[in-house]
């Protein structure tokens, strides 16, 4: 199955300008799909992109920003 995901336009935490969000289209199997459903179901998550977007950003925290969180939220003056 694939999924594609239109993000529009939001607002980062801590940042002064808007950033443009990019469609990105995913594969994945009908197993994952019906877990994302079901988020959204209950009410965890609004939509399938906002679930994929968190799980990209705590997956990044984790595997590539572990000391200083996202390169986005960082004040460029502390540097």
């Amino acid at each position: 199955m694939v999924v594609s995901l239109y993000i529009e336009k939001f607002r980062v935490i801590n940042c002064c300008e808007d950033k443009d969000m990019k469609l990105v289209t995913v594969k994945m199997s009908d197993i994952y799909v019906n877990g994302l459903d079901k988020l959204v179901e209950i009410g965890m998550y609004p939509s399938r992109s906002e679930a994929i977007r968190v799980a990209i950003r705590d997956l990044l925290r984790r595997e590539l920003w572990p000391e200083n969180g996202s390169p986005i939220l960082k004040n460029p003056e502390s540097e």
